[in-house]
């Protein structure tokens, strides 16, 4: 099945680099160059308060996908959650990325929000995670890439990739992903 694919908006890409992946969908960020005029102000704020620190860094979440958890409630860890954290790890960790932000630059936990690419690459990193079935598309919200990464999803779930490698098919990522 052929997915059609929407183009990034015009906003400006800003360059940083993984510095350490903390869950399939969410990782710590360096930035390249603070005099980059594209690095919104808030970002840069956040960024020079702790410049200094033995191990600066900003914390990332991808806009529009959710990783599978972690832990369970008894402390024990989910296979999937580890599946997407090492993933993610391994195309991203210490290498150079690209972030585009939306509207809402700050989610409620004080995260950045961000679309991200590798750069030289059209896709996003979110449609590789997609692709590759190691995160679920975020449904409760809107964002402008929502209906690509749905697609994305639903084609991972029917080829039985990554965390839908070992579940039936009536399931869907509400059902398999824990809250």
């Amino acid at each position: 099945m052929a997915i059609a694919r929407q183009t990034f908006t015009s906003t400006p890409w800003v360059s940083a680099t993984v510095v350490r992946a903390i869950d399939g969908s969410t990782f710590d960020i360096a930035l390249h160059d603070i005099k980059d005029p594209d690095i919104p102000p808030s970002i840069l704020s956040r960024w020079r308060s702790q410049e200094l620190s033995d191990a600066p860094a900003l914390r990332v979440r991808l806009i529009g996908v959710k990783a599978p958890s972690l832990y369970a409630h008894d402390g024990a860890l989910f296979e999937s959650g580890v599946q997407s954290l090492n993933f993610i790890s391994d195309l991203l960790y210490n290498k150079k990325i690209e972030l585009q932000f939306d509207t809402n630059i700050w989610d409620s936990d004080e995260v950045i929000l961000a679309y991200a690419r590798i750069p030289g690459s059209s896709q996003s990193v979110q449609s590789m995670l997609l692709r590759s079935g190691m995160v679920y598309a975020e449904r409760e919200k809107d964002y402008s890439l929502r209906e690509e990464f749905i697609a994305l999803e639903e084609e991972a779930r029917r080829e039985g990739r990554g965390v839908w490698a070992h579940v039936p098919s009536r399931l869907t990522a509400s059902s398999v992903y824990p809250l």
